[in-house]
């Protein structure tokens, strides 16, 4: 639960920030959003290779802070959740490929909606994760 809270002031600042033109809003979502990737890495430990809700949830959550460090220009840090983004999203497909289950289209909303992609974000609410 914890981690979900973490995730939504993170979210809530970040779109704020974004949508207000107020970047020194970025830092403190990048704070949250810290804290519920460590919450929700422990969570995932041993589940890397599974396609699941935490793992999508996780997704959202590397992405954002990707895309964080990228607008305030911390390139090195944002590579390296880029890589951590795409070597997850890899692991999910390479899962599915293998016979686990798909999940259904509307938790890939959820993630849509959870994901700060710049002018695509005005397009999908942003609910609670």
């Amino acid at each position: 639960m914890s981690g979900v809270l973490m995730y939504n002031i993170g979210l809530a600042l970040h779109i704020e920030g974004l949508e207000s033109c107020r970047s020194e809003l970025l830092p403190n979502a990048l704070h949250f959003y810290a804290m519920s990737h460590h919450t929700f890495t422990e969570l995932c430990r041993g589940y890397v290779h599974v396609a699941d809700r935490l793992n999508l949830a996780l997704l959202a959550i590397v992405n954002n802070i990707a895309h964080i460090n990228a607008h305030q220009r911390n390139i090195n840090d944002a590579l390296i959740f880029c890589n951590e983004l795409s070597l997850r999203f890899s692991c999910m497909l390479s899962a599915i490929e293998r016979g686990a289950p798909e999940l259904p289209c509307e938790d890939y909303e959820v993630f849509v909606a959870n994901v700060c992609f710049g002018t695509e974000m005005s397009r999908y609410p942003a609910p609670a994760a």
